[in-house]
């Protein structure tokens, strides 16, 4: 199994070192041709269908990704295509609503976005695409098959990227509409690609197991709550920010996340991607001192990585967001040690929220978070008048830390974690050299593997 896990952690970071390139040219093309207002937009509209992915289709998709591990196959497709056709009606049904009813346009002036229906119109088609990327993904990875849920992440996240690269080059300027377009496009590429791993016939013959659909509700309607949540401590101090100030400090704000998140998610996140299915696994076959031990490796490669590449992005902060951004974004520089602070503390809580989760703990998790998100939501009312997208930061960073207070006191989880490999680095240094011949090869032969 430790020969498994190296080999789909150096695929998937080869995967990210791809879509990493890709979403560095985003960066460029977002901050080089729109102003910040215009980011401002691009990311209420980006955090909408974040909230919506979780809302839209009630997250059935974690009761896939729960579920499915160590069922039999047929089982697995049948939840899958249950829960799959579930979320895409009950998306598509909302999504129809919200647009026929016009609670749009009596929403964005509260956010001082009128000037911007249309993008927020057209974001609506890619969330009920982001429900159904979000499906397939849980499928993919319960299974195990790390490396094709990889691609289906790049095609959807990355793959579009390069023509708008392309398109800039040639001397054409994408604005807003033609990126969500683009994103538009790239998702369905993504889907196409996913249909095709899983078995379009497959999929055609298998039944739906319709009877899974109240357990799935009973699941993954309180677990969405943990989720939402999470993106409230990250994400809602936007529309607080838009409200009490403008969308040009929303821009600057939300490129600070960006930078440190695209760095969380090619570090830590592929940790989490990689072991998270094994650990659910172990546990479901009441392996304990396996998940325990698996659940020390993820926390220590986490940590490690995401440490090592934000302390760098600080370090060269000044002059990287001088390159790549308009000078407008360069205020944005003060808020990345505390955006940085709250991914870290992000990280450190997974392992105690795992085990909360594998134990049915869903009260617990609920409890503490909205704990956490209380405490935030009150400090960026009191915070962001003054002090601007600097103390929505510290609000967010505040109200993270009590939620990883609260879930370690709760699970218990320190009396699992392995001290002798969590403070040990002699392993990791041979398996890092492993693992670096790995990503070499995998990087070799990405553009040759299906």
């Amino acid at each position: 199994m430790p020969s498994t896990i190296s080999a789909q952690v150096a695929h998937t970071l080869g995967m990210r070192l791809v879509t990493f390139a890709c979403r560095a040219g985003l960066v460029v093309v977002l901050a080089k041709f729109l102003g910040p207002e215009e980011y401002g937009a691009y990311s209420l509209i980006s955090t909408i269908g974040m909230f919506g992915v979780v809302l839209a289709g009630l997250n059935l998709h974690a009761f896939v990704f729960r579920t499915n591990p160590g069922r039999p196959e047929i089982e697995q497709i049948s939840i899958f295509k249950a829960t799959f056709l579930f979320e895409m009606a009950l998306s598509v049904t909302i999504v129809l609503l919200i647009i026929a009813s016009g609670a749009l346009r009596t929403v964005l002036p509260l956010l001082r976005a009128q000037a911007y229906f249309l993008p927020f119109a057209i974001a609506a088609i890619q969330l009920v695409l982001l429900v159904a990327l979000a499906e397939v993904m849980q499928y993919l990875m319960s299974q195990g098959r790390i490396e094709q849920a990889n691609w289906v992440d790049f095609l959807s996240q990355g793959s579009w990227v390069p023509a708008l690269v392309i398109a800039w080059a040639l001397g054409w300027v994408p604005g807003l509409l033609a990126l969500l377009v683009a994103q538009i496009a790239g998702s369905l590429v993504a889907l196409a690609y996913g249909a095709r791993r899983i078995g379009t016939s497959r999929l055609r013959q298998a039944s739906p197991m319709w009877s899974v659909i109240p357990s799935a509700i009973a699941f993954s309607v309180p677990l969405a709550l943990p989720t939402v949540s999470l993106y409230s401590l990250k994400l809602a101090d936007r529309f607080i920010l838009s409200h009490l100030r403008s969308l040009e400090e929303v821009g600057i704000y939300s490129f600070a996340y960006m930078l440190v998140n695209t760095i969380y998610t090619f570090s830590a996140w592929v940790i989490f991607n990689t072991f998270g299915p094994r650990i659910i696994a172990a546990h479901n076959a009441n392996a304990i001192e396996q998940r325990d031990v698996l659940q020390t490796y993820m926390l220590k490669i986490a940590v490690l990585c995401f440490v090592t590449a934000v302390g760098a992005l600080l370090l060269a902060a000044p002059a990287l967001v001088g390159l790549v951004a308009r000078p407008q974004f360069l205020p944005a520089i003060k808020a990345l040690p505390i955006v940085s602070l709250s991914y870290l503390f992000i990280i450190l809580t997974f392992p105690a929220h795992y085990l909360l989760l594998l134990d049915n703990r869903v009260r617990a998790i609920v409890a503490i978070d909205l704990l956490g998100v209380a405490l935030c939501l009150g400090l960026d009312w009191m915070l962001i008048p003054a002090w601007s997208y600097q103390g929505a930061a510290i609000a967010s960073a505040a109200g993270l830390s009590v939620v990883m207070i609260g879930k370690y006191a709760s699970s218990g989880v320190l009396h699992t974690l392995k001290p002798s490999i969590l403070f040990s680095l002699r392993e990791e240094l041979r398996t890092l050299r492993r693992g670096a011949a790995q990503v070499r090869q995998s990087v070799v032969t990405l553009l040759f593997s299906e």
